[in-house]
């Protein structure tokens, strides 16, 4: 059996090279969250961060960051992206669709993994973006809930979207 996968991710930067700090992924009714403290981020050089992104974070984002791993060099990039790969290989159908909000939060993962040297279990001809199903729908796409900028969060907002756009295009519009 087939299933979509949907990704969020939260950074503090908006290049395509930027430092991930928070990973949300929904496939069917399984969740994954996983989160790193982003002072590690500052300082690793492979990742950009913006200062105007990382001062928003800082002062609106907060609350996210209560769960964050310790600051340390086991708990980075890498850290983030074998747990992500570990819920993906646990998961009871496998993805054959990889889905985010716009197309940026792929990106990032790829570059992760191109930095990291670790292999994503996705392939590029998977993936696909939301916001590119809103415009064939004739629609944009919904706000997220107030608490928005969880990964995880946005995550499940981002399948439920889908899931309707989804429907609205089988029916025709």
């Amino acid at each position: 059996m087939s299933a979509d996968l949907i990704i969020d991710c939260e950074s503090l930067s908006l290049e395509p090279n930027a430092a991930v700090w928070q990973i949300g992924a929904v496939c069917g009714d399984q969740t994954f969250e996983c989160t790193i403290n982003p002072y590690f981020l500052i300082c690793n050089t492979d990742f950009h961060v913006d200062q105007a992104t990382l001062d928003w974070q800082l002062v609106n984002n907060l609350e996210n960051y209560k769960d964050a791993q310790t600051i340390s060099p086991d708990f980075g990039p890498s850290w983030l992206l074998e747990n992500l790969i570990a819920w993906i290989n646990e998961l009871p159908s496998k993805p054959t669709a990889i889905w985010s909000r716009h197309p940026i939060d792929i990106t990032w993962l790829t570059n992760m993994a191109k930095v990291t040297g670790i292999q994503l279990p996705w392939k590029y001809w998977q993936c696909y973006d939301i916001a590119t199903v809103a415009h064939l729908a004739g629609e944009r796409l919904g706000k997220p809930p107030a608490n928005a900028h969880n990964a995880l969060t946005d995550a499940r907002f981002d399948s439920i979207e889908l899931r309707r756009l989804k429907e609205k295009l089988r029916n025709g519009c």
